[in-house]
């Protein structure tokens, strides 16, 4: 392949991730395109921006172009985070313009430059800082599909639209029904997966994990619990939320709930509990859920508790009379997350995960 032809293909990769980008847009009012969809907000109109930054800083400024009537990358002070988020001062049309613009520019670094053209990006380390047109094309194409496929995630939980492009949404079916069949023997995979013993992996050193958000799905197993948490989740045919407000009324306590519809479900299913959950005062954690739709509630799959801490005595003493005259499916033992977990069926059908944080 010849450096035209090279650079051509780079170049198509790089436009078709702007347009997947912006195509997400479409359609959505002000709150939408700006609306925080994780823990570390992460929006639609924020990825655009960021975006018009990262093309600016690295097919402008590296090789000595900068943009002469356009944003600068030093406009955006000492805030990591100014680049990922619009203000409520600054529309969508101003962000989506200054990306057009943004994108022109560099498409002028593109086309003037060859591949092996000398660049120094200022802020990477000093042995990798020299770099060339080739390389910076291929590490601005991988931002922007990466944050094309974020840009999929935050715009199918705002309403439920997916696919690739306009032209070609590349996914595997077209009836809202076939998703939702699909959506359902996942979850069910997912909830049968749940009931097996629990394998923790160490994380990556240097990593950093964010905690969940108030409402999100919670995993059933802390990681260390101080004396002893009964956590039981139950499963009802669509009478979650009827279920969910009884407890609440019982127990007090704050709920959380998070319906299929939010998830992108549409249909007579879509107002049903996906996740329901009090938290009270006093420590207690209930949840609930409504079965997955192409699924019935049944004795065996109504209901599974938790019990996990550090109180080993008490939890082997429960453990005990929790198995005997049931089934046990993992007896209680030591596992290579190196905490003591067993699983059971109590005498009544009724399931039971036991954790003991660092017992021996």
């Amino acid at each position: 392949m010849d450096e035209a032809s090279a650079k051509a293909h780079l170049h198509r990769a790089l436009r078709q991730g702007r347009d997947a980008l912006l195509w997400k847009l479409e359609g959505l009012d002000e709150y939408d395109a700006r609306r925080p969809l994780t823990p570390t907000a992460t929006n639609l109109l924020g990825l655009v921006k960021h975006m018009a930054f990262v093309e600016l800083g690295y097919l402008g400024d590296t090789f000595g172009r900068p943009l002469p009537d356009g944003p600068r990358v030093e406009d955006l002070g000492d805030d990591p985070t100014a680049d990922l988020w619009a203000t409520a001062d600054e529309s969508r049309a101003a962000v989506v313009d200054t990306y057009r613009h943004v994108a022109a520019h560099a498409d002028e670094t593109i086309a003037t430059l060859p591949l092996d053209a000398p660049g120094q990006v200022a802020h990477w380390p000093e042995e990798r800082s020299h770099v060339t047109l080739h390389g910076i094309l291929v590490h601005v194409i991988a931002e922007i599909h990466r944050h094309a496929g974020h840009a999929d995630i935050v715009r199918e939980h705002i309403d439920g639209a997916a696919g690739l492009h306009i032209d070609n949404d590349n996914l595997a079916h077209d009836e809202p029904a076939a998703w939702r069949a699909h959506h359902a023997a996942v979850e069910q995979a997912a909830r049968d997966a749940a009931r097996r013993p629990l394998r923790r992996f160490p994380a990556a050193p240097g990593r950093r994990y964010l905690a969940r958000p108030s409402g999100a799905l919670s995993h059933r197993f802390p990681e260390r619990a101080v004396g002893v948490r009964l956590n039981p989740y139950l499963n009802f045919d669509g009478e979650a939320a009827d279920a969910l407000a009884f407890y609440a009324d019982v127990l007090g306590g704050t709920t959380s709930v998070m319906t299929f519809g939010e998830m992108g479900m549409e249909g007579p299913d879509a107002q049903k509990v996906m996740h329901g959950q009090i938290e009270t005062d006093s420590g207690i954690t209930l949840m609930v859920s409504d079965m997955p739709p192409g699924t019935s509630r049944q004795h065996g799959n109504d209901m599974t508790v938790s019990l996990s801490g550090d109180d080993e005595a008490t939890l082997r003493a429960w453990w005990d009379k929790l198995s005997a005259g049931g089934q046990v499916e993992t007896p209680l033992e030591k596992q290579m997350w190196g905490d003591t977990f067993g699983a059971c069926t109590d005498r009544f059908g009724v399931s039971w995960l036991v954790n003991i944080a660092g017992g021996g």
